[in-house]
């Protein structure tokens, strides 16, 4: 932007201990029963956990689903970072086509911005800039921008280049550019730009 538009799931294998069918045992005749021994107490015991001491098994396994669920990057965000950047080239056309009423739609009442020769406008006067026929963009254009999200605020840096005739004067510009936008009522609005000039080498 500009003055003249110048960041293997664990699988759980879940065990099964399954126990053979009770079967009955043939019928014994009563000439073999004094041949088998008599076991007093059983020498096996199968211990089945309670709901309690199974909920608390899972209790460990279950917050870590949740923790991971949570670390997972968020549709929602990424949609809200999409949209500023389509903002962002919106912005630009804007400029080229002086259409102040788009833009006043996308800037806070508070908005600022800091020109690259330091001056500073309000929202106000940024608009009448923007409706401004005497300076006629050819080019503009943002590039190599990144986001930097902080709640309901996001920060964007970038470059951005410039061209055009001023009052029939032909200039270009080579910059880069700090936006900050904020989510209110759920919309984003930009509340501040700054740019600067990058000089000619």
């Amino acid at each position: 932007m500009s003055v003249h538009r110048f960041p293997r799931p664990v699988e759980g294998r879940g065990c099964l201990t399954r126990l053979s069918p009770i079967r009955k045992s043939p019928l014994i005749s009563q000439t073999k029963i004094s041949s088998i021994p008599v076991v007093s107490s059983p020498t096996h015991i199968i211990l089945v956990p309670t709901a309690k001491e199974i909920l608390a098994m899972l209790r460990p396994f279950s917050l870590l689903l949740l923790l991971s669920f949570l670390s997972l990057p968020q549709p929602q965000a990424q949609g809200d970072e999409s949209q500023i950047i389509a903002f962002e080239n919106l912005w630009n056309k804007m400029q080229i086509d002086h259409d102040a009423h788009a833009m006043e739609q996308m800037l806070d009442p508070d908005f600022v911005l800091t020109d690259y020769d330091g001056s500073v406008q309000d929202r106000a006067q940024f608009l009448v800039s923007v409706r401004d026929k005497s300076n006629q963009l050819t080019v503009e254009v943002s590039e190599n921008m990144k986001l930097f999200r902080h709640g309901d605020t996001v920060v964007v840096i970038g470059a951005t280049h410039e061209k055009g005739t001023l009052k029939g004067k032909p200039y270009e510009h080579h910059g880069r550019f700090t936006d900050t936008w904020i989510k209110r009522d759920y919309r984003w609005l930009c509340i501040a730009s700054q740019l600067a000039l990058i000089p000619k080498s």
